[in-house]
């Protein structure tokens, strides 16, 4: 019965939208469904669906009980003297607190006035972005480098208000010694056309150019670092003071292995991280980049030996052959879906969606992924907030400019079915943008997204039915 009600709602609801009767012009669409093929092969950019394909590798050779390690050692050098190793292991949840931490911890153990402070960083190699990433993303809290001195506290917030007309605006951070702002930003009359640019100094020094109205508020601004090795050595300077301890006499940074020095550490202090299958919501639910972009460059560091955006690639490209899927055609440059060169066909989304159901090793994943309507990126995704699909759809979204993406399952009759939807072009008109922020009409793709869903649920119905 409710199989018949849900194609009587079907029929009235495609009849009566001319939208999308015309479908969405202008735009590349993929489908891919256990019943329906559409630009199944068309290679597109997945976004954050790409994050599919990370979790799947992390989860497939790391195991959900893998941690990163951040690990303090201690020894005596060749003058009698105390030296520290601190081996950073690229965690984006660390904290400077969790750092500082190991060290007062060996001071109450009567080690500190070290000779020299080793910063081990040699298991990264490499640029600190994938390749393909856009360049006004930089600077940008959810685009940050990774890179071995990685912090959760990558981030500086700030604001600007306007001052008199024809004045400078006042601009301001939070933390002016770790993060500079210039800023040659004028108020003006509220007639004028404005806007606010963005670019890069220097290390951690950033400058905003352009002109604020009179008539706007005061602006919330972010800033991520764009050094992170001088992020995290003024942090620690900072926290040394702090804490009262001696800063070292000199620091090293290692950025190749020294094997004979690494067996002679007499004091050994570790910090872990939170477990992968604690961290993996984060990545899947509420779509972190710098989670899934570590864990992209430690899966190469896993497999290859070396933490890098180039050996993850290769690494993932590895691990999607051994779990049986065709790799051939994919396109990797990073683990978040934010280089605009990832490229993948709904059909190879399809096959790995079906990969992680059906193995026993990957299916906690589905746990991890936003619900629609109820949680994460899915909780007011207008496709699917409602009924008949609210608490239905189980799935990852992706988007970047003119890219909406939606891959996951129904969970339908205690079937987990698998789904692509693939949407890039997405460039509306002035008129249908202003509808759109509005609330006065659904974004033309994610009507065309809602059709292809209600379809498919349609069909399990009925199959259920026969």
């Amino acid at each position: 019965m409710r199989a018949l009600l849900l194609v009587i709602f079907l029929f009235s609801f495609f009849t009566s939208s001319s939208s999308l009767a015309a479908g969405v012009p202008n735009s590349q669409l993929a489908f891919r469904s256990p019943f329906v093929q559409i630009n199944d092969d068309i290679m597109m950019m997945p976004a954050s669906v790409q994050k599919l394909i990370t979790a799947t590798a992390a989860a497939h050779v790391l195991g959900p009980n893998f941690r990163f390690v951040t690990r303090l050692d201690v020894y005596k050098n060749d003058k009698g003297g105390l030296n520290a190793r601190l081996a950073l292991n690229g965690d984006p949840t660390l904290k400077m607190s969790d750092v500082l931490q190991m060290f007062e911890s060996a001071r109450d153990q009567g080690l500190s006035d070290f000779d020299v402070l080793e910063l081990d960083v040699s298991s990264f190699n490499g640029h600190q972005r994938g390749g393909g990433q856009v360049w006004n993303d930089l600077g940008k809290c959810f685009a940050s480098p990774i890179s071995a001195f990685n912090l959760s506290e990558h981030c500086i917030r700030g604001n600007i208000k306007p001052g008199a007309i024809g004045q400078p605006a006042i601009s301001s951070v939070s933390d002016p010694e770790l993060l500079k702002l210039d800023s040659n930003v004028v108020t003006v009359k509220s007639t004028a056309l404005c806007s606010l640019d963005l670019s890069v100094v220097g290390s951690n020094h950033f400058r905003l150019d352009g002109c604020l109205k009179n008539t706007v508020e005061q602006i919330p601004l972010s800033f991520s670092t764009n050094d992170p090795q001088s992020w995290f050595m003024s942090k620690l300077v900072r926290g040394f003071k702090h804490s009262q301890m001696s800063w070292p006499k000199k620091v090293d940074i290692l950025n190749w292995p020294n094997k004979t020095q690494m067996g002679k550490a007499q004091w050994r202090f570790k910090h872990q991280s939170s477990s992968l299958k604690t961290l993996m919501p984060l990545v899947l639910r509420n779509s972190d980049n710098r989670i899934a972009d570590s864990l992209f460059v430690q899966v190469g560091l896993h497999k290859k030996g070396v933490a890098s955006f180039s050996t993850g690639t290769r690494a993932v490209n590895g691990i999607m052959e051994d779990l049986g899927l065709n790799a051939s055609r994919l396109q990797l440059r990073d683990g978040s879906g934010l280089s605009r060169e990832n490229l993948v066909s709904a059909n190879f989304v399809f096959q790995l969606l079906q990969t992680i159901r059906d193995r026993k090793n990957l299916q906690w994943l589905i746990q991890t992924m936003p619900v629609s309507g109820e949680s994460g990126t899915l909780r007011n995704r207008s496709s699917v907030k409602s009924e008949p699909l609210k608490g239905l759809v189980v799935a990852k979204t992706g988007y970047i400019n003119g890219v909406r993406n939606l891959a996951g399952y129904l969970h339908v009759q205690r079937q987990w079915v698998p789904f692509v939807s693939l949407s890039n072009g997405a460039v509306l008109s002035a008129q249908e943008s202003r509808a759109v922020r509005s609330r006065k009409i659904m974004h033309p793709h994610y009507q065309w997204e809602q059709q292809q869903l209600l379809e498919l649920l349609a069909q399990i119905e009925l199959q259920q039915v026969q």
